[in-house]
């Protein structure tokens, strides 16, 4: 038969369940806070800790057994009052407080920690806490702060508009670049549908291209449109558009808009320019092509014309199809040679389309064309030019010899009235003419000179034949006769056509570099180079030749006079030359 429990025994045991219970829920309740991986500690009401967990071990860098004989304010990095001490205040009677603080682990290291702590009231009282590190937390919250402070300051200084549209099209956000672009302020346009700013003729595609962006995630979208300026105009903008993203939700769409006016402005301008260059270049005799690497880009008709091409059939051709092969070598190598700064002339002969080869020149330079370098060449056919220049060629070989004989007339004259007169002359011409080219004068002035040297007295012709045949001194009456047939010279030529200025030189013959020359009275640089010249030689032969009223002073005598009065009354270069050929080259001069 069971032994019979009694009633005391039975309140003892679930006492003694109860008590074992509680025993297992403590340290159920101990091993999950002395585990958890946020930091725990239990401080009594003087703030000293009484318990702690290894995550807060780990936290602040102290062991147990250093940390359980610290105060709570051993722990706090603040320089001011302990701020958890005033929450440990505040916490008795509210019973529980969250707060953020600074804690200096055992390397020195500041941490920022969130603390959340509780009044139990047992054992004198007794407060835990739960800490969390939020050191990290804390770097990227300030890092993204940062950034966002940049992101909102660059926004606000840049010059493009930053607009969030809604996915109805209503304006949430606008930078204030908008007020300087279309007039409007930021708080005048939001909440308004941003389809009442733009042009009626292009609603249509404006509203098209945000459909496409809503449709079209992660896709970005450009258009062109006019906007409505607050003062009644439009301007141009450029807007380039992609969807905002919320968790891979549209939640609208963000617009990076431009102002694009002047661009529009300018490349109309352009373009005009493009059609008056093309109206211009059309009308010029002149073929004008643009090149690039050889290639043919772009000509006018009268390029066209030229080589016998029709526009499509010339497009893209190498420029050497229009060089006769004789010629490519060359322009190839001057091509290299040139630089993309320098401009470009050759001469040469082109190609035509039918084989016909004819003489060309071109004058190329450097320019932009679609945004890269090229070059613009306008071509001249030369075979008119050169046909003229040949006709002129002869007509001048036929005027020289007009003016030659015309001459050789005047000469034949004076040999039959004064022999002595005539040879002066043939002298004198050739020697201005070797003075002339020792001096390295240019052909047609040596030939010039040699002319009116032949001629220079001719105005003799006019002074009776006893004055000049005289075998005595000429008398104060008869002298001034013999000075007036410079100018008699020059009534004489003034109206007989010659390629150079005969008369002038005839008639400055005897002026002098100092001015007292006659029959003017000039000096210097009034007179011609080819007077100078002609009156060096005139001395020289005179001097050095027998004369009806004195014999031959001598050539010495000649090169003498002329050397002492180089650069006074004779042309210092004109006596140089004239000594160098006495002296150093063994002129001599044909006397009689």
């Amino acid at each position: 038969m069971a032994e019979k429990v009694s009633g005391s025994d039975q309140a003892a045991n679930l006492l003694k369940q109860a008590e074992n219970s509680i025993c297992d829920s403590e340290a159920l309740h101990k091993t999950i806070l002395l585990t958890s991986m946020e930091g725990y500690w239990m401080v009594d009401m003087q703030g000293c800790l009484v318990e702690v967990n290894g995550a807060y071990c780990r936290m602040s860098g102290y062991t147990q057994q250093e940390l359980l004989s610290m105060c709570i304010s051993d722990l706090e990095a603040a320089e001011e009052p302990s701020d958890t001490a005033l929450h440990l205040q505040k916490v008795m009677t509210q019973g529980e407080d969250r707060f953020e603080s600074r804690h200096r682990r055992k390397d020195g290291k500041i941490i920022e920690v969130e603390i959340s702590i509780k009044y139990l009231p047992f054992d004198g009282g007794r407060i835990v806490a739960f800490l969390r590190d939020i050191t990290e937390c804390r770097k990227w919250e300030d890092a993204l702060r940062r950034s966002e402070k940049r992101f909102r300051k660059l926004i606000q200084n840049s010059r493009d508009i930053l607009v969030i549209l809604d996915e109805n099209g209503i304006v949430r956000h606008l930078s204030d670049a908008v007020e300087s672009i279309t007039g409007y302020k930021p708080e005048e346009c939001l909440g308004k549908l941003c389809f009442d700013y733009v042009h009626p003729d292009d609603m249509n595609k404006v509203i098209e291209k945000f459909k496409e962006i809503l449709a079209n995630p992660g896709a970005t979208k450009r258009e062109e449109y006019r906007h409505r300026h607050k003062n009644g105009g439009w301007v141009q903008l450029e807007a380039i558009g992609a969807n905002l993203l919320n968790d891979e939700t549209v939640e609208g769409i963000v617009l990076n808009v431009r102002d694009i006016t002047k661009r529009k402005q300018d490349e109309a301008a352009l373009q005009e320019s493009e059609i008056r260059f093309r109206q211009l270049a059309d009308a010029t005799w002149e073929g004008i092509l643009i090149h690039r690497d050889g290639i043919l880009l772009d000509g006018n008709q009268a390029l066209f014309d030229m080589f016998g091409y029709k526009t499509a059939e010339a497009i893209g051709r190498s420029i050497l199809d229009f060089i006769d092969p004789e010629y490519t070598e060359k322009i190839v190598q001057r091509l290299k040679e040139t630089t993309q700064t320098s401009i470009l002339h050759v001469e040469g002969k082109g190609r035509k389309k039918d084989g016909t080869v004819f003489p060309i020149e071109a004058l190329g330079r450097p320019i932009t064309h679609n945004n890269l370098p090229a070059r613009v060449t306008a071509v001249r056919d030369l075979t008119e030019r050169i046909g003229a220049e040949q006709k002129l060629q002869n007509t001048l070989a036929s005027l020289r010899k007009a003016v030659s004989a015309t001459v050789q007339v005047l000469v034949t004259a004076v040999e039959t009235r004064d022999p002595y007169t005539a040879g002066h002359q043939n002298r004198s011409a050739a020697l201005a003419h070797a003075i002339a080219t020792e001096m390295g004068l240019s052909q047609d002035k040596i030939d010039g000179i040699g002319m009116a040297g032949s001629i220079h007295d001719i105005g003799k012709l006019s002074i009776p034949a006893e004055i000049l045949s005289k075998p005595t001194n000429l008398t104060e009456i008869e002298f001034p006769l013999i000075k007036e047939h410079a100018k008699k010279g020059y009534e004489m030529l003034k109206d007989v056509e010659s390629p150079w200025p005969l008369a002038e030189m005839v008639y400055q013959h005897h002026e002098r570099m100092d001015g007292s020359g006659y029959p003017r009275g000039l000096k210097g640089e009034e007179i011609l180079i080819e007077s100078r010249i002609l009156a060096v030689a005139d001395v020289v032969e005179s001097m050095a030749s027998h004369r009806p009223y004195r014999p031959a002073l001598g050539l010495d005598a000649a090169l003498e006079e002329i050397e002492n009065n180089k650069g006074t009354l004779y042309d210092a270069d004109a006596v140089d030359a004239c000594l160098r050929l006495f002296r150093e080259k063994g002129y001599q001069l044909a006397l009689r």
